[in-house]
């Protein structure tokens, strides 16, 4: 596996190297993001790929359990910071990634994401979980 450098790469960038490496990959650039089935279709015109999406959704899901309940609360924050910079024309990024979850594309390619997090060592996700629970709101 390649060496991380935290301190050089963006934390999205850190995210995917860690979660989602492998040889060759590509990730799928979208350029819409569902807010509910049967809803209007919303544009992200940042480009972030499903695949980026997935590996924030990640750690969503491992984060809490790797840095403990007294840092939730921050956490969380963080999440919500890193997803409104990521998806900046969605209202609300994260009811839109929840709602993801019903799309079983996407839920393929979250799948993909846990199986690579569960591989990496504690360690390396724990340092992006901390990357998160620090991460600043977007600027405006």
């Amino acid at each position: 596996m390649q060496s991380i450098q935290l301190a050089t790469k963006t934390l999205t960038a850190t995210c995917i190297s860690i979660l989602l490496i492998t040889s060759g990959h590509a990730a799928t650039k979208t350029n819409k993001t569902a807010v509910n089935p049967g809803q209007v279709v919303v544009e992200n015109t940042n480009g972030t790929s499903q695949e980026e999406i997935a590996t924030v959704d990640v750690l969503n899901e491992i984060c809490p359990q790797i840095l403990g309940q007294n840092n939730n609360k921050n956490f969380r924050k963080g999440y919500s910071n890193l997803l409104r910079e990521l998806l900046p024309s969605i209202k609300n990024p994260v009811l839109s990634v929840q709602s993801m979850h019903t799309d079983p594309d996407y839920m393929s390619i979250l799948e993909n994401a846990r199986t690579k997090a569960v591989a990496e060592k504690i360690e390396d996700n724990r340092e992006v979980c901390l990357e998160v629970l620090h991460y600043p709101a977007p600027k405006k």
